[in-house]
């Protein structure tokens, strides 16, 4: 009886929470032109421009691809933030594994997953530091999910998307695939052991 209420709490609250972040998105001014910069970068890549060659970019270009596939259908500011909002669902999700994974009671849990969109929601845009954030969610998630990276796919997942991080921003990339051998070498070392 306890998890079928649970369950429901959990319904309503990110039926809630996801009907907030559509209108807040939806009706951000756009006033901000490092989005204007993202959604062009990505328009160019979906009417078949490259990177480098046809229009320059500072940024590593994994964020841009991703979404100018994405916009292939239809390249347009709006949808662009829809897809920002699809973006948004992935985090909530992760943040929810992440938080049950940890064990985190549910009105601790809703209470930092709405803190942690509400800061993100009306100080960020979509661009490659937000794809950075979802990537790194994952790596949490799955490193979790094997805490002794015993199972070989989890472990090649996360090999995999911390390389990922590089091409998605050099900076922070590189710091994370650091921190990912690292965990990864001391664990097998502890292993064999």
């Amino acid at each position: 009886m306890k998890q079928k209420e649970s369950r429901k709490l959990d319904i309503i609250y990110y039926l809630v929470l996801n009907l907030f972040v559509l209108f807040s998105i939806l009706n951000n001014k756009l006033d901000n032109m490092d989005e204007v910069w993202s959604f062009l970068f990505a328009k160019n890549i979906s009417v078949g421009l490259i990177p480098y060659k046809d229009f320059n970019i500072i940024v590593t270009p994994l964020s841009i691809f991703i979404n100018g596939m994405l916009l292939v259908v239809k390249p347009t500011l709006f949808i662009f933030r829809i897809l920002y909002f699809f973006y948004f669902l992935i985090m909530i999700y992760l943040l929810d594994r992440i938080a049950n994974k940890l064990k985190i009671k549910p009105i601790l849990k809703y209470l930092l997953i709405f803190v942690s969109i509400w800061l993100l929601l009306f100080s960020g845009y979509l661009d490659y530091n937000f794809i950075q954030l979802i990537l790194i969610l994952l790596l949490v998630y799955l490193s979790l999910k094997s805490k002794k990276y015993n199972n070989k796919k989890i472990s090649i997942a996360i090999s995999i998307i911390a390389g990922l991080t590089i091409v998605n921003k050099q900076s922070t990339g590189l710091i994370i695939c650091f921190i990912t051998i690292i965990l990864l070498y001391f664990e097998k070392k502890q292993n064999l052991k």
